[in-house]
């Protein structure tokens, strides 16, 4: 029997091999750009409400951790769809 989960290694090795873009807008917001190595692009962004306080590396901190959460559901989704091909539902 297969197992069927996803490692966090595979997680953090999409991650890695990630190509990432950051933005500085506006004064108060971090924009993060991801281009899997797939090619296919996500975007988070993090703002912060007194542009004082603004803090680039905790925004991409951020949007990193939301990143990370994005490519997990849709390697959730890839796996998924494996195992309806594989198994009768």
């Amino acid at each position: 029997m297969e197992d069927w989960k996803i490692p966090e290694q595979v997680i953090d090795r999409l991650m890695d091999d990630s190509d990432y873009e950051v933005y500085d807008c506006f004064g108060s917001c971090t924009v993060v750009v991801m281009k899997m190595p797939n090619g296919y692009v996500l975007v988070e962004s993090s703002g912060c409400i007194n542009p004082e306080q603004y803090d680039r590396e905790l925004g991409v901190k951020y949007c990193k951790e939301a990143l990370k959460r994005r490519a997990w559901q849709l390697e959730g989704y890839r796996r998924k769809h494996e195992y309806h091909e594989t198994v009768e539902c």
